[in-house]
């Protein structure tokens, strides 16, 4: 339907969705040691402010242009800010700084088990 409307869908995931994050997303994925949550939630932060410079906020000068990102400052506060303990406070803090304070229009939450 968004398509036949005549508007353009892009889909990009985190961390990743360009060539930084990407590596970035290998560095994480693949560490043989825990990742201290500090320097956990700045990778994270540091591949969404490439995500969004270099192409979600080109992508959105155009009306016609619709973004899904797969994660998001939901997933951190979630992860980092909860789970590990940073605190909501400090993952908000990370996202003071342009691009970082571009919010989402939309979120979804979805609850599935685990098994699923």
């Amino acid at each position: 339907y968004i398509t036949q409307s005549g508007m353009s869908v892009h889909l990009f995931r985190e961390p990743g969705g360009t060539e930084f994050g990407e590596k970035l997303r290998s560095a994480i994925l693949t560490s043989t040691v825990d990742l201290d949550p500090v320097a956990e939630a700045m990778l994270f932060a540091s591949s969404r402010a490439q995500l969004l410079s270099e192409r979600v906020l080109p992508l959105l000068q155009s009306p016609k242009n619709i973004v899904i990102v797969d994660r998001y400052i939901d997933s951190s506060l979630a992860y980092q800010g909860y789970t590990q303990m940073l605190g909501f406070e400090n993952i908000l803090k990370i996202h003071q700084f342009p691009p970082l304070t571009t919010m989402p229009k939309l979120t979804f939450y979805i609850k599935i088990s685990v098994r699923t």
